[in-house]
């Protein structure tokens, strides 16, 4: 009778074994595929955002025309990144908007001499407008922004997409 108890212990250890590790597993697999989901979604937007830039360019458009309508002559972006720095190129020459420095987390990581880059806590100059070109943090920035500045708050993705 000892041994049957004894081997019932057993399987029972090793089944109890078996269910806890699946439970381990399928808990850190879970976290992974929500991740990797997470990092198709925000390719996703960011393809369609491109794709609609091309479509503008190619159309003879110009994110211009969004600020022009809202009287928007000065602006800043936040995000120095690829982003924003061809939202830069974009709106240089002759658009006439008035780019006037970034906003970045990492602003004290950029030696550029020709932009002015600041981060959130610092005193921002004053413009009609802040850019942001982090889409997928836009909730996130903007909520911060707010809390600094009464300056408008646009997401790079609403500019796009209402041309």
């Amino acid at each position: 009778m000892r041994k049957l108890y004894k081997n019932v212990l057993i399987w029972a250890t090793f089944f109890s074994g078996i269910i806890i590790t699946n439970c381990i597993f399928y808990r850190f697999a879970d976290k992974v595929l929500k991740e990797e989901r997470k990092k198709r979604e925000k390719a996703e937007r960011y393809k369609s955002l491109l794709s609609q830039w091309v479509n503008l360019k190619n159309s003879n458009r110009t994110l211009s025309e969004y600020f022009s309508i809202r009287d928007v002559k000065t602006i800043a972006i936040y995000g120095y990144s690829e982003m924003g720095r061809q939202l830069l190129d974009e709106l240089s020459g002759d658009s006439g908007i008035d780019v006037l420095y970034f906003i970045d987390k990492r602003a004290r990581q950029y030696k550029e001499k020709d932009v002015n880059i600041y981060m959130i806590e610092d005193e921002l100059p004053v413009v009609d407008a802040v850019v942001v070109t982090p889409i997928c943090e836009y909730n996130e920035i903007s909520t911060e922004l707010q809390k600094k500045t009464s300056f408008r708050i646009i997401s790079l993705e609403e500019i796009m997409f209402s041309i």
